[in-house]
Order: structure tokens, then C-alpha cells, then sequence
């Protein structure tokens, strides 16, 4: 049998120079820094190697073409955190993860790098450490019973456990589905003429019916919207008196929602932008009335457009605090045509914590062309969504379904 082709693991220098040009993960959204650093002044490992093309034949984007050197050279290997590491080459998810976007990874995580200039400088040992965890894998089978398929459910209606693998690029069997599991607790009718009913069942909370098995249950935070910050007042003018001079008193600072005391976080990420006519808030959830446009028209430049909307804002493990989400019009020419600024409370956070508000900012149209709607929060804006202003009759907008 013809043994796959496996290229060699990159030299040490060559882990050098990626840890030396990289501080986080590549994973463009991901926070993970490649070493955590410790209390104690240490670090640990909290990355992998990550081949663009697989160094073992049939490997995630195996390429046939790649000679060994350029294999284990710098430009096919990028850093990841080891969630990622994993994500990318799952063979369930690997073709979310095409050679060109990681490429892209790279190209982003070595501009980071030259706007910061963070990198992480290693020990032999720690490049020893690099690889052991990276590319080596033992097994040692001395005088023992291996059972590689997976066990059972242990719970009632639970699915049985993957089968395990042994080798790099081996594959364990998926465990089995879990089956429903049908439970009356309502009494059943007498069975004899004049028998009473059976009485009501009860499933105690501590039962093993209510599955406790290993891992963690995902926490929901809590939040609220505490509404917008008030504009600037405008300026006020007196005169012209009798030699022509003109008074001015300068409007005051708008009233913050909230405490005023803003909190700020990288975590803060925007999951949804998009313009509607209508957006009506229901408790934790709301409903959208025709959203998507790509365009809207004016008659003539100064006429008065109003930009409504919806922006979902993703908090999740951000912490306790008010934070600020500003949403602006911006003009072709990236002027900020008009502004609000948004004021959310979080009181308990969650690994899942989904906030939103609606926006409405009538604005002047000064310029037809490409206009944009943004969000920032901070310093940072999050995402924009592009609309085109054009020249037409008022209320004949274009969704981005239309032709």
C-alpha cells in the first residue's frame, strides 16, 4: 500500500518568524492572543501552526503541486488560536476555509503586525513546545484493550457517543442521534364504569431524567435600552445693531442618556444594520415592516430624507456597564451628515447577550451618489451599510431583492 506524501515541520527559524511578525489569532474577529500571560510571569501556549495547504496528502486543501520547501515556508503557514486551529481543518467545515481566505488572514494578521509592532519573541524551548504541540502525536499500544467505538447515551433518549481514531487524518465515526422520549404526566382515565381517573404524574427536578452531564450551560445577560444622547443645542444670534455687528451665544452641551459614565469594549460587535419603514418593539423581540433598500430617491438637492432603521449589537462576555453605539449618515464624501448615539445598559452579562434599537435620522441631501450608514462605537467602527441617493421621485425606493 503507497503511504501518503508527508511534507517535513517547519524549521525552528521559521517558528521564530511567524510568533516574531503576529500577536493574535489570525481569525480576523477573534481576540485570542497566541501565549497567555500568566500571573506569575509566565506564558502558555495558546496557539497552533496552522498549514494554508496540508503538509499530509488529502489533507484540508491539500495542494499536489507544492514542493516540500514551500510547504513548511512562511507564506503557507499562519498562526490561530487552538479553536481555530481545529475549526479550519474540521472535515465537516473545511470549505468554509478556502486557501484564498486564509491567505487573507495572513495578509491582515502581518498588517496588524506592522501597525503595532507586537509579536511574540521564543525560546528554543518554547519553538520545541510549538511543534511538539503542533505536529506530534504518540500512541502507545503496550498490552492493552482499545475500544474505539463510542458508548452509548447514559441519559434517557441521549445519543451515543462518537467512535474515536487513532493517527493523524484518521476520523472517528459520528455517535448516534438521540431518540425522543415521550413522558405523560396527565392521569389517564378510569378503564371500569364508575372508576375515578389516575391521578396527575410528577418528574422531580433532582430526577436523572433531567440530563446533568459534562459541560457548560451557555448564560443569557440582561440589558436595557436607556435611549439617546441629546444633540448639541444651536447657536443663537442677536442683531445686526446699528454698526452691523451680529451677536452670537453658542448653543449648550445635549443631556446623556443614562449616568453619562461610558463603559467601552472590544467585544462590542454589530450583527445587524439595515434600513426599514417600520420597526415596532415587543418586549425582548420586535417586527420589521419592509427593510432592505438599496436606494433612495429626492427631487431635488436640499430635499429631506429620513434614514430609519435597526442595529443589532452583539454583547456577549462584555461586562457590566453602559455603553455607547453611535450610528451615523455619512455623505459621499465621508461628511457626517446627521448622528445619534445610542445608550445601552448591560446589568448582568452572558456568553450571549443580543441588544437592539431602532434609529430614524431625517437628513438634507446636499450630494446624490453613494451614501453610508455607520456604527461606531468609541474610536471603532463596527460596520457600514452602503445606499445610493439618486435623483427621482420621493418614496419609489429599490429593496435589495429588486432588479
Amino acid at each position: 500500500m503507497k503511504l501518503p506524501i508527508e511534507h517535513p515541520t517547519p524549521t525552528d527559524s521559521t517558528i521564530k518568524e511567524l510568533y516574531g511578525n503576529a500577536y493574535g489569532c489570525a481569525e480576523p474577529l477573534c481576540k485570542e492572543p497566541l501565549y497567555r500571560s500568566n500571573a506569575d510571569g509566565s506564558r502558555t501556549l495558546n496557539s497552533r501552526v496552522t498549514h494554508i495547504c496540508a503538509r499530509r496528502e488529502n489533507g484540508p486543501r491539500w495542494d499536489p503541486e507544492m514542493s516540500p520547501t514551500e510547504n513548511r515556508s512562511v507564506s503557507n503557514l499562519i498562526l490561530t488560536c487552538i479553536d481555530h486551529s481545529y475549526e479550519v481543518d474540521d472535515s465537516q467545515r473545511v470549505h468554509l476555509y478556502p486557501k484564498e481566505l486564509l491567505r487573507t488572514w495572513k495578509e491582515q494578521q502581518l498588517a496588524e503586525y506592522d501597525k503595532t509592532h507586537r509579536g511574540w519573541v521564543l525560546t528554543d524551548a518554547e519553538v520545541s513546545e510549538v511543534i511538539r504541540e503542533t505536529y506530534i502525536t504518540e500512541v502507545l499500544i503496550q498490552g492493552e484493550t482499545i475500544n474505539l467505538g463510542g458508548q452509548g447515551g447514559q441519559a434517557p433518549s441521549a445519543g451515543g457517543s462518537g467512535g474515536s481514531a487513532i493517527g493523524r487524518g484518521a476520523i472517528g465515526g459520528r455517535g448516534g442521534p438521540g431518540g425522543p422520549i415521550n413522558i405523560n404526566l396527565g392521569g389517564l382515565p378510569g378503564a371500569a364504569p364508575g372508576a375515578g381517573g389516575g391521578a396527575a404524574g410528577h418528574v422531580d427536578p433532582e430526577s436523572p431524567l433531567f440530563w446533568r452531564g459534562p459541560g457548560r450551560t451557555p448564560t443569557l445577560g440582561k440589558w436595557e435600552f436607556l435611549g439617546a444622547d441629546a444633540p448639541d443645542g444651536g447657536d443663537t444670534t442677536f442683531g445686526p445693531d446699528d454698526n452691523g455687528r451680529v451677536f452670537r451665544a453658542s448653543g449648550g452641551p445635549g443631556g446623556k442618556a443614562g449616568s453619562g459614565n461610558r463603559s467601552r469594549s472590544d467585544r462590542l460587535s454589530v450583527s445587524t444594520l439595515l434600513l426599514a419603514n417600520y420597526i415596532e418593539l415587543q418586549g425582548a423581540y420586535f417586527s420589521l415592516l419592509t427593510g432592505g433598500f438599496a436606494h433612495y430617491n429626492a427631487v431635488n438637492l436640499g430635499d429631506q430624507i429620513t434614514f430609519g432603521g435597526l442595529v443589532i449589537i452583539e454583547g456577549g462576555e462584555v461586562p457590566e456597564g453602559e455603553y455607547a453605539l453611535t450610528v451615523q449618515v455619512l455623505d459621499p464624501e465621508e461628511n457626517v451628515e446627521n448622528s445619534m448615539t445610542l445608550v445601552f445598559k448591560i446589568s448582568s452579562p452572558g456568553d450571549i447577550l443580543r441588544m437592539f434599537s431602532p434609529f430614524f435620522m431625517p437628513t438634507a441631501i446636499r450630494k446624490f451618489g453613494m451614501w453610508a450608514i455607520a456604527a461606531r462605537h468609541e474610536d471603532r467602527e463596527l460596520t457600514r451599510l452602503l445606499v445610493a441617493v439618486q435623483q427621482g421621485i420621493p418614496g419609489k425606493t429599490t429593496a435589495l431583492s429588486d432588479t
